[in-house]
């Protein structure tokens, strides 16, 4: 399927926020007010991995439907799995410089997208790749349901396994959403049940738009549907940048995940001024960075506070907006290099040799 620019759009806003959210970890411990407000404030960026989940799952509804099930598993992996791994090879490099702890097995299985594949098995020191972990055990069972479930029973089972995915995660969490280690009730995988409702949204929106997709991109429009989709877009946005940035108190996650939703579909639509607006070619060039940036983010943070940030900390101190930048600015471009030295030609190989068969 081709890529919908302003959706793209929406993939560099959520990476951007999810790194700030764990960038705030490590600059807290300078020790400074600025940076304790920030810890507070940001809070909320950890739902911009719900929806990712959600976009993976509407993709995934146009992608490699008509091809066997092990290649689907193969491309699936060898586009997720090398990122990871390079990333533990920075866990370990870290571990030789005296940055963080390094245990070898669980870390490879980390690195191999094994931590938490349906169930949470181990712990390494790159922790944001549970996401990794969980989307390719989801993107398998959701891509089998595809596959071998029949057409007319999709949207149902897609709406069980999303809208009641996040009903449980409300009931049994209290509302939140921001656990990936743990065992709700004592035998619920977090992590599956995250992944499962994102993409259960997801790919249920997937199947909507499939069916619907030449009314909607043949919509008539006016200056009422143009004024009614901006206020959505508006305000959903609006909500979404409150609530990843300003939010100092903990309330039910399904409000992010419904603004995120109206957001989603706005889009799709292209009615509204903020997703014409953003219906540029420059956020597809931006957001095949992503996933790159996303598997080392949280490693660089670490790595630059530990040899740059705490033995220059009264410089930093001084500047704490320059902090932020300097910090978030390194990530970006150790993600865009990561994309270009891994990423990239990893996925390249795979398809060559493919290819060669």
């Amino acid at each position: 399927m081709q890529k919908i620019k302003n959706i793209e759009f929406l993939r560099v806003f959520l990476i951007i926020t999810i790194t700030l959210y764990h960038m705030r970890i490590y600059l807290k411990r300078l020790h400074i007010d600025f940076f304790t407000d920030m810890y507070n404030m940001l809070d909320g960026g950890r739902n911009g991995v719900e929806a990712f989940f959600i976009i993976s799952g509407f993709f995934l509804i146009f992608t490699f439907k008509n091809i066997p099930t092990f290649d689907f598993i193969k491309k699936k992996y060898f586009r997720l799995m090398p990122t990871a791994m390079f990333s533990i090879l920075i866990c370990a490099v870290a571990w030789i410089l005296k940055i963080n702890s390094f245990k070898f097995i669980p870390n490879i299985m980390m690195g191999l997208l094994f931590s938490h594949f349906g169930l949470y098995w181990c712990r390494g020191a790159n922790i944001v790749l549970w996401y990794a972990s969980a989307l390719f055990f989801g993107l398998i069972v959701f891509y089998l349901i595809t596959k071998f479930a029949k057409e007319k029973y999709h949207i149902p089972i897609f709406a069980i396994l999303g809208f009641g995915g996040y009903l449980s995660l409300s009931i049994v969490n209290n509302g939140l959403y921001d656990g990936h280690s743990e065992y709700y009730l004592g035998f619920i995988p977090a992590c599956t049940l995250r992944v499962f409702a994102g993409l259960g949204v997801g790919s249920f929106l997937g199947k909507i738009y499939q069916k619907y997709k030449d009314r909607i991109r043949n919509l008539n429009n006016n200056n009422a549907k143009t004024f009614l989709f901006s206020i959505l877009e508006l305000f959903t946005f609006g909500f979404i940048i409150w609530w990843s940035y300003f939010k100092l108190v903990k309330i039910e996650n399904s409000l992010y995940v419904a603004a995120f939703v109206i957001l989603f579909v706005c889009f799709l639509f292209r009615q509204g001024i903020l997703s014409k607006f953003t219906d540029k070619d420059i956020w597809t060039n931006l957001s095949k960075y992503t996933y790159s940036l996303y598997c080392v983010h949280l490693l660089v943070t670490r790595i630059l506070s530990k040899m740059i940030l705490n033995p220059h900390r009264d410089f930093f101190i001084t500047y704490p907006i320059l902090t932020v930048l300097f910090t978030l600015s390194v990530s970006i471009v150790f993600g865009i290099i990561t994309y270009y030295i891994i990423e990239k030609p990893c996925y390249n190989w795979f398809v060559h040799k493919t290819n060669q068969k």
